[in-house]
C-alpha cells in the first residue's frame, strides 16, 4: 500500500536548533504528502510573496503547515514549563518565521533524514 494511503503513517521533524538536545527533544509530526499535495504546497509557497499584506501571508504560511501537522512531542509552555497539549491553533505561538519555512521544507522532504541530505 502506498505510504500516503496509510492513515497511521507520520513523519517526525526536529528543528535544527533542537537537534543538539539529547532528551525531551521537541518533535513535530506530519502526515504523508502525496505528489499532488506536494505540488499544491509548492505553488502556495511561491504565492506567499504576492499576498496583499503581511497578515494574509502569515495566515497562509501557518495554514500550509497545520494542514499536514498531526501531532507533536515535548513541547512545553514557556511560561509554566508544563507540557503543551497538541493543538494546531497553537502553532503560530510556538515557532519563528525562519522555523516556519524550515518546517515547510521538512514537510516537503519527509522521510529524508538529515544525514541523507548531505549525500
Amino acid at each position: 500500500m502506498p505510504i500516503a494511503m496509510d492513515k497511521d503513517t507520520r513523519f517526525a521533524y526536529v528543528l535544527e536548533t533542537d537537534r543538539v538536545k539529547e532528551t525531551d527533544v521537541p518533535t513535530f509530526y506530519f502526515g504523508a504528502l502525496t505528489m499532488g499535495a506536494w505540488r499544491k504546497m509548492n505553488q502556495r509557497a511561491k504565492q506567499i510573496d504576492k499576498c496583499k499584506n503581511v497578515e494574509d501571508a502569515l495566515k497562509e504560511l501557518c495554514s500550509m503547515i497545520t494542514e499536514h501537522l498531526v501531532g507533536w512531542d515535548n513541547m512545553t509552555n514557556p511560561s509554566t514549563g508544563n507540557p503543551l497539549k497538541f493543538g494546531k491553533n497553537k502553532l503560530a505561538d510556538l515557532i519563528t518565521m525562519n522555523e516556519s519555512w524550515e518546517l515547510i521544507a521538512g514537510i516537503k522532504d519527509q522521510g529524508v533524514e538529515a544525514s541523507d541530505r548531505k549525500n
